[in-house]
Order: structure tokens, then sequence, then C-alpha cells
């Protein structure tokens, strides 16, 4: 739920300090879908952290250091395409580069007349792959925490 009120906030940010839009329907349903998908995956990778570490104060350090290196790499801070090949190759494994691929699909590559069916099929694969990533994400937590769990 942050999650969704962070990107809600953004988004209004955008649409009145960026001219960020038109929005459509359209556009608007699939910016929810990617936003949810993003929120997932930022929830699972959260708890995945939090699972590894034994304090909170150590949760706090790996994950400062461990998001500014993913969004780095995922095109949070600078277009994928300015970087490196080795460096565009590396970034598929943070969900930050597939959050930002879905949101350019909703507002970079689409036209204002594009319907619905076509902005989600033109999203599925980043979408499929921020699903696979919160199941993994999930998964994975799940099974650290079991060390914290008593007979």
């Amino acid at each position: 739920i942050l999650g969704l009120i962070s990107m809600v906030v953004l988004m209004l940010f955008a649409t009145f300090v960026f001219g960020l839009g038109p929005w459509t329907g359209s556009r608007v349903i699939a910016a929810i879908v990617v936003t949810v998908f993003t929120a997932s995956a930022a929830s699972g990778f959260g708890m995945l952290l939090a699972s590894l570490c034994r304090t909170r104060a150590q949760l706090g350090g790996i994950s400062t250091i461990v998001i500014l290196v993913m969004s780095a790499l995922g095109g949070s801070m600078i277009p994928r395409f300015l970087m490196p090949d080795f460096v565009q190759n590396l970034s598929v494994l943070t969900f930050n580069a597939w959050a930002v691929e879905g949101y350019l699909d909703v507002f970079w590559y689409s036209g204002v007349n594009d319907g619905l069916g076509s902005l989600l099929g033109r999203m599925f694969g980043s979408l499929g792959i921020l699903g696979g990533m919160t199941v993994v994400f999930m998964f994975a937590a799940r099974l650290f925490a079991r060390r914290w769990e008593t007979a």
C-alpha cells in the first residue's frame, strides 16, 4: 500500500511539474498494474533482505548499499541505454530495470490511442519478470526466515 501511495504522489508530481501524460483510461490502468507488480517485487526483496539480516542496524546498512547499487544498475539514476553493454546485461538482474521498462512501455512507447490490451501486451515481459522475481524473493525470504522459528 505504501508503494502504491508513493507512486501516486510521484505520478502527480511528474504530471504537474513535468507534464507527464496525457492520462487516458488505458494508461491509468496500465500504470496501476505496473505499480502493483513493482511494489510487490520491492516488498518481496525487502522481506528477503530482512530475513538475511540479524539486526535492524545491519539491515539498514546493507539495504542502503544494495538498493543504491541496484538503482544505479537498473536505470533509476541514468538511462540504461547510456551504460556500457556489460552493465546493461548485468542490469537485467535487478527489478528496477524491469520496473523502469514497464513504466517506459506505459508512458514513452505507447500512443494516446493505444488500448489497454495493447499496453498490457507490450508490458507482458516486464510484468512476467517482476512477478517471477516477487515469487522468488518471497520464497527465498521464507526459507531464510525459518532460522528464526523455534521448535
